[in-house]
């Protein structure tokens, strides 16, 4: 029995649901009821193709296990390769899955702008694209399925702000940025959603703007030689773009000396987005004040119900978000946290797709705000 995907556009924002019951609904918000269902496409007969950008990183792992554990739910084909990272491979691999051909192309693209000659191909050849997390800077994108990276870096960016406050009086301090990947749609996303924040505090110094580019390793080289040129100033805090770039700032601290439990007043703050496994033990340990985290393996299975709605001819929001979750030690182990989901400890689930119930969660929109519960949007479609 096929599950009945909904979209729902709320305030300019689409927002993502599931509910059990036969035949894809359409989207916009309407129901095709008993028509659609002369229409569906048999699943066994659709094939996609799906290139992820690496594999080196957790959460690409994990939106890469809700592709393939959704197409196995729905019962369709899947062409599975990974671009290790390289913008010239990736737009190859593209390149095969039109000549191949697949009827429909889901893509977490390398580079925003390298992509685009392999997404204007697809479209030639009237092959839809769905992008999952990154996306394309040109040529035409069905629907972008993401969590709103503004919004999550302007979230980061005001905890930080509010830690500061409260140890100081006012906001004010020594802060470190330390930027993500800057080709993709996603890192350039992250550093305008903490620069529109944190230009609300005049009195918190940016010290460092550092390219950790989303890698642990790098990250711990610029952050090392940060700390070097800070010449025993405290650093009160370091927003990173993501956790991998949090890990690495950790260790150079640790290294470095600096270390100091949360409560101390030298303790540095440490935020960090996506939600990885490493990124929640330090969490748990203290070395690591919050993350932002979203849920790739939901976030990727959406992105397969819209290739298979678009292929029944359905229109699709250009763009879905779907809502992320504050993590701290406060409340790590919660139920809200537990209702959202920890995708870094559930990567051995290889089973079929299995979108959560999320009538319980928020619904916010592109601004971080919430505009109401996903509850409401759920409604008896026949």
């Amino acid at each position: 029995m096929r599950r009945q995907f909904r979209v729902v556009v709320m305030a300019g924002v689409a927002i993502a649901g599931m509910a059990g019951a036969s035949g894809l609904a359409g989207c916009s918000g309407t129901s095709s009821g008993s028509s659609a269902n002369s229409g569906l496409v048999p699943l066994k007969n659709i094939t996609i193709g799906y290139s992820v950008s690496t594999l080196t990183n957790a959460f690409f792992v994990g939106l890469t296990q809700g592709v393939q554990r959704e197409t196995k739910a729905l019962g369709v084909k899947l062409i599975f390769d990974n671009a290790n990272g390289d913008p010239s491979t990736q737009a190859n691999q593209v390149d095969d899955l039109v000549a191949h051909p697949v009827n429909a192309i889901i893509l977490n693209p390398v580079d925003a702008q390298a992509i685009i000659p392999a997404v204007q191909a697809a479209n030639k050849a009237n092959i839809p694209v769905i992008t999952l997390d990154r996306t394309s800077s040109g040529g035409t994108i069905k629907s972008f399925v993401q969590v709103s990276s503004v919004a999550m870096a302007e979230a980061a960016a005001n905890w930080l702000a509010t830690q500061l406050k409260a140890r100081y009086g006012s906001y004010k301090g020594r802060i470190v940025d330390m930027e993500g990947l800057m080709s993709t749609s996603t890192g350039v996303a992250r550093e305008q959603g903490f620069e529109d924040a944190i230009k609300k505090y005049p009195g918190i110094q940016v010290v460092s703007v550092l390219a950790g580019n989303f890698d642990s390793s790098t990250a711990y080289d610029e952050m090392t030689d940060a700390i070097a040129a800070s010449a025993g100033r405290q650093i009160d805090g370091v927003f990173n773009a993501d956790d991998d770039n949090a890990i690495g700032v950790e260790r150079a601290i640790s290294v470095a000396g600096l270390a100091h439990p949360i409560g101390s007043a030298k303790h540095i703050f440490i935020t960090g987005m996506d939600g990885s496994a490493q990124a929640l033990a330090a969490i748990r340990s203290g070395e690591q004040d919050m993350t932002e985290s979203q849920n790739p393996l939901r976030e990727a299975e959406v992105g397969v119900q819209l290739a298979v709605e678009v292929l029944e001819g359905k229109s699709l929001p250009k763009e879905i978000y779907y809502p992320s979750q504050f993590i701290s030690t406060a409340n790590i182990d919660s139920g809200a946290v537990t209702a959202y989901g920890l995708w870094s400890v559930n990567l051995s689930n290889t089973g079929a797709g299995n979108i959560a119930d999320m009538k319980a969660l928020p619904i916010y929109n592109g601004n971080a705000k919430i505009t109401g519960m996903y509850s409401s949007l759920y409604k008896s479609i026949s």
